[in-house]
């Protein structure tokens, strides 16, 4: 079945929590995001459990998708509420008045999305299948991932205090220069590759869509942030040097940019 009654629980508690975006634009993307993959992945728990699954390794990895996202929002709203330069960044960027219709269109488009992002694990579940290779793959993925964002966020957070006008460059960021994207990367290539076995029929495309549809938001917002540090640091030497070496997304792949350099 493609749409269990699993999925209209699950796009009920993505649209509840997406809907912080009416508060501000961005939390439809951010904030919301969040808390949307953190709800699904505690619903997607209760619901197995109270439907006597007993599996540790399906539960676990509802868990950690849930502290994937509850790590996002918090570490989202905390950045908001404690950087004053990102505030100040914010507030310089033009923002044209955004009416109620957009935001609807928005608030319904981005909660499917994050339903669609976990059918994977919806699929598993409503099948109570048991513990297979691919969902102990799925899980090493999506925890290599979120170690990955945890180090990086750290590293960023450190080197911002230390020297707030030059990029990072360090640690981490000499094997990528967006570690915390690709760690999103890891995450749902890990909660797509666990759903694997028990995909059929339109199962397939519908996790396929939101997969594919997850990775394009991602190179989206690298894009986005690679034109924007251009702008910002076009003057620096150090990061022209780096950003000339340093892979911009996937470690070890020689993809130095993904926007034309101007």
């Amino acid at each position: 079945m493609a749409f269990p009654f699993t999925f209209w629980i699950l796009l009920a508690v993505s649209l509840v929590l997406c809907a912080l975006g009416f508060i501000k634009f961005v939390y439809f993307l951010s904030v919301g995001f969040g808390a949307a993959i953190a709800g699904q992945s505690i619903a997607l728990a209760v619901t197995a459990y109270l439907n006597g699954s007993r599996d540790i390794c399906y539960l676990a990895f509802c868990a950690l998708i849930a502290a994937y996202g509850i790590r996002l929002a918090l570490f989202l709203v905390l950045r908001e509420h404690g950087d004053k330069n990102y505030r100040e960044s914010q507030s310089t960027q033009s923002s044209k008045p955004i009416t109620v219709l957009v935001r609807i269109f928005v608030w319904i488009s981005l909660g499917i999305l994050y339903v669609l992002q976990m059918t994977p694990m919806l699929y598993r579940g409503a099948e109570k299948a048991p513990s297979d290779i691919f969902l102990y793959i799925g899980i090493a993925l999506s925890a290599c991932g979120l170690i990955i964002q945890i180090i990086a966020d750290a590293q960023k957070s450190a080197s911002k205090r230390a020297n707030p006008d030059l990029p990072v460059m360090t640690g981490i960021y000499r094997i990528s220069r967006f570690p915390g994207y690709f760690g999103d990367i890891l995450v749902w290539t890990g909660v797509f590759v666990s759903g694997i076995p028990v995909y059929s029929g339109w199962q397939w495309v519908i996790s396929t869509i939101g997969y594919v549809l997850a990775l394009s938001i991602i190179i989206g917002n690298v894009k986005r942030l690679e034109r924007r540090q251009n702008k910002t640091y076009r003057s620096l030497a150090a990061y022209k040097e780096y950003a000339s070496g340093t892979p911009i997304l996937l470690p070890l792949i020689p993809v130095y940019h993904l926007v034309k350099k101007s």
